[in-house]
């Protein structure tokens, strides 16, 4: 029975150690927050600016070594950008060896309370769980930016009437606006304030940001700065566009909401019933589990069930 406390002790300690803050952000974790590898000239602009707003993490030299090795593998390379889009202000080492510990904790209890089979079932609804959280803080993170994108580019365009440049307008973005927009564009000002080109700071913000909206914004800034041209006026036509557009988004979802709860409970309602049961009354399951013809038929019914919710998924998906 000491097992269960000690690990999670372990992962308190783990979680405070990995959270405690660190004055002096590294060249390493410049590159981590603008998404870009610095250039040596950049570690002593960090000493400088105020990283209050993005969070910085004290971690070891063996975390950082990890760090440097596994963004050059492609997976974890991804796994950065889904936890930057997602908001969280986690290193890639970090994340892993948190989900690490919460899975490890789920596994070990329910083997200790239940069994060996428990456990495995624990672990693997701890990993699903803890991957909708992050796909669900992600998701909520980009629609609150889209809703807040059409303000900004008012006042971006109030910006540039008054006759200010567009740095001065990202500036102003980013004082003014609360997360998540006001913190992606500190970081883009943060960008041009280390003297990083326009272009890159856009193509940076757009691989943060997944946003069809914002993709065509951006273009139109990057064009406009090699061509010249209005781009008050087409900011302007680009906003009145976007409200229409989440207004209409906004109805369609009102108007399937049935649809995807009755989705998401046809989904998980099976699983919930068979953990139900495996906790409550094992023998049920006997049969399945002791026969081999009993074990095909247990794996076969939760691919299909995997398959379905993935179809559901893509239906739900083509929804304008």
């Amino acid at each position: 029975m000491l097992m269960i406390p000690l690990l999670l002790i372990l992962a308190l300690a783990s979680m405070l150690f990995l959270a405690w803050p660190d004055p002096k952000p590294s060249r390493q974790r410049l590159a981590l927050l603008v998404g870009k590898q610095a250039s040596p000239f950049l570690e002593s602009g960090a000493e400088s600016l105020s990283f209050k707003v993005f969070g910085s993490h004290r971690t070891s030299k063996v975390l950082k070594g990890l760090e440097r090795a596994f963004t050059k593998w492609d997976p974890l390379a991804r796994l950065a950008l889904y936890l930057q889009q997602a908001g969280l202000s986690l290193r890639v080492v970090e994340a892993l060896v948190l989900g690490g510990l919460l899975v490890t904790t789920a596994t070990i209890a329910g083997a200790f309370l239940k069994g060996p089979l428990v456990g495995i079932v624990a672990s693997f609804m701890v990993t699903l769980a803890v991957w909708r959280i992050l796909e669900w803080r992600r998701g909520g993170r980009l629609l609150r930016f889209e809703e807040q994108l059409p303000d900004a580019i008012t006042a971006a365009v109030q910006q540039l009437r008054a006759g200010r440049t567009l740095p001065v307008a990202i500036a102003f973005l980013a004082e003014r606006f609360p997360p998540p927009l006001g913190e992606e564009f500190g970081k883009c000002n943060m960008e041009l304030e280390l003297a990083i080109p326009l272009e890159e700071v856009l193509s940076s913000l757009r691989e943060r940001v997944p946003s069809r909206a914002l993709r065509m914004v951006t273009l139109a800034i990057s064009v406009t700065n090699k061509m010249g041209g209005n781009l008050a006026d087409f900011l302007e036509a680009q906003a009145e566009s976007l409200r229409l557009q989440i207004a209409y988004h906004r109805q369609v979802r009102a108007l399937t909401a049935q649809a995807r709860l009755s989705a998401l409970v046809v989904g998980l309602l099976p699983g919930f019933v068979a953990g139900a049961f495996l906790m409550l009354q094992p023998s049920f399951f006997e049969p399945l589990l002791a026969d081999p013809l009993g074990r095909i038929l247990l794996v076969t019914a939760g691919g299909l069930q995997g398959v379905g919710i993935q179809v559901i998924r893509i239906m739900m998906r083509r929804v304008p």
